[in-house]
């Protein structure tokens, strides 16, 4: 966000936050308990009326990415605190989703006879998964989705999620 969201700073202040458990704050990721979907709605709510304080703004803008459904309920419970939600590539359904790219992955190496990749998805099975580690080899590989051409001149693999930008090297 930091790079992709530049242009942006022209006309909005961008506020981003690592959500509990991620990122700097992924060592305070005890109790777990706290980990609910509850509790991160909350803390959308929360972090919303902070900058609503501190920058003195009526309503804010929200863009959702990937995990957006926080933001839609976010939205949803709060809507007074909201100029407008934006919803950029999120999902509808991690499980399923997880599960479809699975098969898409584990058929395009048999197809392409890729027995190394086929065999090592077979060995570790349909998520979803005990190992986090086991996502990125199974769901994060699949060439049909990262061996693109980047897209328009002023593409920045630094704006890229990290697993894209280790494939993509």
């Amino acid at each position: 966000m930091r790079v992709a969201g530049k242009p942006l700073e022209k006309d909005f202040v961008v506020a981003t936050w690592d959500q509990r458990g991620t990122g700097a704050s992924a060592h305070a990721l005890e109790p777990t308990s706290t980990l609910t979907l509850d509790q991160m709605v909350a803390d959308t709510i929360e972090v919303t009326e902070y900058l609503h304080d501190r920058f003195d703004e009526q309503a804010i803008f929200v863009v959702g990415s990937s995990w957006a459904t926080l933001g839609v309920l976010a939205v949803q419970q709060q809507p007074g605190l909201y100029h407008a939600y934006i919803g950029t590539g999120q999902l509808v359904d991690q499980f399923e989703t997880d599960k479809l790219m699975y098969a898409e992955l584990l058929a395009y190496a048999e197809r392409v006879g890729d027995e190394a990749v086929a065999n090592r998805l077979r060995e570790i099975g349909e998520p979803p998964y005990d190992d986090t580690l086991a996502y990125i080899q199974a769901l994060a590989a699949n060439p049909e989705w990262v061996d693109y051409p980047p897209r328009g001149e002023d593409y920045d693999i630094r704006a890229e999620y990290l697993w894209d930008v280790v494939l993509h090297q």
